[in-house]
């Protein structure tokens, strides 16, 4: 079912959804930056076999980020 966000609540919230997900996330954003607990909350979706999909787009990610969505 899709969740929609605005920036009250929205790292309690999207770690529930992340910590929630059986089959797959995708998230939809303007900007991509995270931090590293949702990161790590990631991470562990992956060893559950959650498939993730990032969509943003107004920004470029640095260096850093693009490795460890790589890591994803």
């Amino acid at each position: 079912m899709a969740k929609f966000f605005t920036t009250r609540g929205l790292s309690h919230n999207l770690e529930e959804v992340i910590k929630n997900a059986d089959l797959w996330i995708m998230l939809v954003t303007p900007y991509l930056q995270f931090s590293q607990t949702i990161y790590e909350r990631l991470q562990h979706a992956k060893k559950r076999g959650v498939s993730i999909t990032f969509i943003y787009g107004k920004a470029s990610l640095n260096p850093k980020e693009f490795k460890l969505l790589q890591e994803l």
